[in-house]
């Protein structure tokens, strides 16, 4: 079973579209250790982003 941590590496590389530097896996880590709600809001804003950026470049 994948940790938070591997998943949230998985989604934000996917929504980025790039590989993470060692800064970003630190962040998630970081991030990985806050509780569940602040968690899932984050991935939220990112998701957001990605999908905001879809949006305005057509």
């Amino acid at each position: 079973m994948e940790t938070f941590e591997q998943i949230m590496q998985t989604e934000i590389k996917k929504l980025i579209g790039r590989e993470l530097t060692q800064s970003d896996e630190r962040m998630i880590l970081w991030v990985s250790g806050w509780d569940a709600e602040t968690r899932a809001g984050i991935m939220r804003l990112i998701r957001d982003a990605y999908l905001n950026g879809l949006k305005s470049s057509k």
